[in-house]
């Protein structure tokens, strides 16, 4: 894998695990086509999936949670970027 992009979440965590992410797979001497962040309140995904679909990327990496999550991978299943290879982080809340 040579090129990778990347969607994740607009706040804090998000951006600081995408960055750590790509700057790790940059240093391996691979190439982030783009970066695509998602307000944490969206419950609509199609452009940010179409951005992060649109550079031809070996694979994707996504930074969810299941909040988002479902609706992201629908929006990539309905417009076909399903197809490119997925890497998912999906990660989960726990109160105890």
């Amino acid at each position: 894998m040579e090129t990778l992009s990347i969607i994740s979440r607009a706040d804090s965590y998000g951006r600081g695990l995408a960055e750590a992410t790509a700057a790790a797979f940059e240093d391996a001497g691979g190439v982030v086509n783009t970066i695509v962040y998602h307000d944490q309140n969206a419950t609509e995904f199609s452009s940010e999936v179409t951005q992060v679909g649109k550079n031809s990327s070996d694979a994707i990496v996504g930074i969810l949670f299941p909040s988002t999550g479902c609706g992201v991978l629908q929006a990539a299943f309905e417009q076909g970027t399903i197809e490119t290879p997925w890497y998912l982080l999906m990660v989960f809340v726990v109160q105890i």
